[in-house]
């Protein structure tokens, strides 16, 4: 679904956006028609998808179970939910 960023026409050939980059989406896309003194609208161009830059950390894994056996402890832990996370790094605290 597109909206209008203006709510009007734009009069010049260059527009700003700005956009937030503290959300999960990936990408953001835009469209633009150009509209003459009468009023009447072209078609809409073809659209333009771009990439936002990754600022949101992956949520976190959870811990969902362990168990004691013998000399070594077993963990297991649901996954991120995050599509980007490459690996899990597990710390272990002594004394």
């Amino acid at each position: 679904m597109y909206k209008s960023l203006l709510g009007y026409p734009h009069k010049t050939n260059i527009f700003y956006d700005s956009i937030s980059l503290q959300t999960h989406t990936e990408e953001i896309y835009y469209r633009i028609s150009a509209v003459d003194f009468r009023s009447n609208y072209s078609e809409y161009s073809d659209v333009l998808e771009l990439k936002k830059p990754d600022k949101v950390p992956p949520s976190p894994p959870t811990f969902y179970d362990f168990k004691f056996r013998k000399n070594k402890i077993q963990l297991a832990w649901y996954p991120s939910d995050a599509k980007d996370v490459v690996a899990y790094l597990l710390y272990k605290k002594m004394g």
